[in-house]
């Protein structure tokens, strides 16, 4: 199964995307609005998850994958919660679930945008890591493996270059 090219580029986030707010902003409290890099490195799109999660699901039949929000991991209850600013821009995605491993069901949770942005993208697949975790190169695909009791996922032969 060939990858989709949406794994291809980081996804910018703007001001008009999301931004942090006052959690009560009715109190005249304020925050900076502005996401700093490393945060937008968690942002992906839907479909870029949706893409994960049919993949992964394809090539470990059985698994039941969701993907789910995971904005309220930056809110600061009483400081500040980030907020989207549109139903259509990038957000905070993570996918949770089963995969079926060939040794068993395996639990997963991860962050969609940093498994694309900063692990594809950014360190071009981490093939060390892979190769530690007994993953073979060859075509670049997405492989699972059971890490300290969950399954994990790699990008196999490199990443974007």
């Amino acid at each position: 199964m060939t990858l989709p090219t949406i794994f291809d580029v980081i996804i910018p986030v703007t001001p008009s995307d999301a931004r942090f707010v006052a959690w009560n902003e009715d109190q005249g409290f304020q925050v900076s609005p502005g996401i700093d890099y490393f945060t937008q490195l968690q942002f992906s799109t839907p479909e870029q998850a949706n893409a994960i999660k049919t993949f992964i699901e394809s090539a470990y039949p059985g698994s039941d994958l969701k993907v789910v929000d995971n904005r309220s991991f930056f809110d600061f209850p009483g400081l500040r919660k980030l907020q989207y600013m549109t139903n259509y821009g990038p957000k905070v995605l993570k996918i949770t679930g089963t995969i079926m491993l060939k040794e068993a069901p395996t639990p997963t949770e991860f962050n969609v945008g940093w498994f694309i942005n900063v692990k594809r993208i950014l360190s071009h697949g981490d093939p060390q890591s892979a190769e530690a975790h007994g993953l073979r190169p060859g075509i670049e695909t997405i492989q699972c493996v059971n890490d300290m009791g969950l399954a994990q996922p790699f990008w196999c032969a490199g990443g974007a270059a």
